[in-house]
């Protein structure tokens, strides 16, 4: 299990693991406080994480979202077209 925490800009909260109760711990310290810019930037989170899971034999990824203030997604859906060959489900 990893973690990525995203608005305007995407950080790695918690690389991938095992360790299940550090990640709980992790996403227990998650609130929107820490958030300086706001927003939804899809390409941002997929970018760190394309960058995190690269070597990773299994990529599955879990969006938790909002959903942002856009109504055009085109660029992330082709963004993630590009990525779902190297197996992100």
């Amino acid at each position: 299990i990893g973690v990525v925490a995203f608005a305007k800009n995407s950080y790695l909260v918690s690389p991938m693991s095992f360790d299940h109760g550090a990640v709980k711990f992790l996403l227990a310290q998650l609130n929107t406080d820490s958030i300086t810019e706001k927003g939804t930037d899809f390409l941002s989170l997929l970018n760190v994480v394309n960058k995190t899971i690269k070597t990773k034999n299994k990529k599955y990824l879990l969006i938790l979202s909002d959903g942002g203030d856009k109504d055009n997604f085109s660029k992330e859906i082709k963004k993630m077209r590009r990525y779902l060959p190297v197996g992100i489900k």
